[in-house]
């Protein structure tokens, strides 16, 4: 019995040792460059997707405020055509303090280049400089660096493209939390620094954006038609008195209470723009008719002036 378990219990041991993976290596090169290297997707032939995490604990290891580093990576790859493959990251790190802020980041992207033949795995951009990196994971993981000492640069993939190093960080690479790679569907309401969001979507601050497209009513287009009874300009004076705004325009206190909905409101924008442009057409044809009625009665006085001086 004793041998039994024994035995069980050295096969679980070597079970472990060979799902997971740990150990630490050191990118060199430059400092101010980050390197290729090269993370298998241990987990693929599993079916469960590899967690790689990454980290630094210490900032002064190798050198004084070199900087600390926590980084999860739970990834699957394509291998040409596998379609449930994707790479999530997690990344928190300070400031290289040392260097006056000029550095902020260990990582500098992701990719999967598993698109064609070559390794199955992802590769990850890392800071070089003699920096040490620990890591563990689900599987084992073999890292391998292409920082142009252990490994050349390029790092070519079997002919189906090159990776050198980047001097700066992908856009797509959030220093200070979450990356995403797929697309995510929220069902329920998100909140940005609003604890209790009663919209879709509520943001307590800023927002920034290259473009919003919103989706709205109807286009205010019948406005040009010819059955729409454009309101009359004493009508809309008179609104105005009363109510201190355009017609259909929400009020001063309205919008501060309730805020603006910008789909409808340009389209009510839009409309008091085209209601305008027809007052300017109409007015236009009755300032063409008043020049010709005046251009008309000179030709009549310029002629009577001719007669008149005919008879004198």
């Amino acid at each position: 019995m004793r041998n039994l378990m024994l035995t069980v219990t050295l096969l679980l041991a070597v079970f472990c040792s060979i799902a997971q993976s740990s150990g630490s290596i050191t990118v060199g090169g430059d400092l101010d460059k980050f390197y290729p290297v090269t993370f298998n997707d241990g987990g693929w032939e599993s079916h469960a997707p590899t967690k790689l995490v990454i980290g630094r604990s210490n900032v002064h290891e190798n050198e004084t405020w070199r900087g600390s580093l926590m980084a999860e990576f739970s990834f699957h790859t394509y291998v040409v055509g596998h379609t449930s493959n994707f790479i999530d990251v997690m990344i928190k790190n300070d400031v290289f303090s040392w260097t006056e802020n000029t550095m902020k980041k260990f990582i500098a992207g992701w990719v999967d280049p598993t698109y064609g033949a070559g390794i199955r795995g992802i590769i990850i951009w890392l800071r070089g400089g003699g920096i040490t990196y620990h890591y563990t994971s689900n599987f084992s993981v073999d890292p391998v660096i292409y920082d142009g000492v252990q490994n050349a640069l390029p790092f070519n993939n079997s002919g189906t493209a090159s990776y050198s190093y980047k001097t700066q960080a992908d856009r797509y690479v959030n220093s200070l939390g979450h990356s995403w790679g797929t697309n995510h569907n929220f069902l329920a309401n998100v909140g940005i620094d609003v604890a209790s969001p009663t919209e879709k979507l509520e943001v307590n601050g800023k927002i920034r954006a290259k473009e919003i497209k919103v989706e709205s009513g109807p286009w205010p287009d019948y406005v040009f038609k010819e059955d729409y009874k454009l309101p009359s300009l004493s009508d809309v004076e008179k609104h105005i008195k009363e109510k201190g705004h355009l017609p259909e325009v929400p009020s001063a206190k309205e919008v501060e209470k309730e805020g603006i909905a910008l789909g409808a409101n340009q389209a009510v924008l839009l409309k008091k723009i085209e209601e305008l442009t027809l007052y300017m057409i109409e007015q236009d044809k009755i300032n063409k008719a008043q020049a010709e009625q005046i251009k008309e009665q000179a030709a009549l006085l310029q002629v009577l002036q001719l007669q008149v001086n005919k008879k004198l």
